[in-house]
């Protein structure tokens, strides 16, 4: 169609909540837990920090490849809901900004 891209869309990315040095914790605190409980909720933590590394890793490669003069690369949050309402909705809008929002076409010139 000879439509240039204007912005590349990620979706569903976890927040960052573990450092490296707190997943070092979470292993130590998993190996010693006594709780089924706790220890599937410290599993849990691990996998999180595990997948946000991976995302991490994947975006870096997007990145890359889109160059340094590529097109605006925009990140949407994984929402933590059932539904999305109006709620989630709006901190998606927000996430999108303006400038990212706006047709290429009145952005121009």
């Amino acid at each position: 169609e000879g439509l240039g891209l204007d912005a590349v869309i990620v979706n569903a990315l976890y927040p960052n909540r573990f450092s490296d040095d707190d997943r070092a914790k979470l292993e130590r605190a998993r190996g010693r837990a006594r709780s089924p409980l706790t220890s599937a909720a410290l599993a849990a933590a691990l996998s999180e920090h595990a997948r946000v590394r991976a995302q991490a890793e994947q975006l870096q490669r997007l990145r890359d490849g889109l160059g340094p003069a590529g097109p605006a690369l925009v990140t949407l949050p994984y929402l933590f809901a059932e539904t999305i309402g109006p709620d989630q909705l709006e901190r998606l809008a927000d996430a999108l900004g303006e400038s990212a929002a706006r047709p290429a076409a009145a952005t121009a010139g």
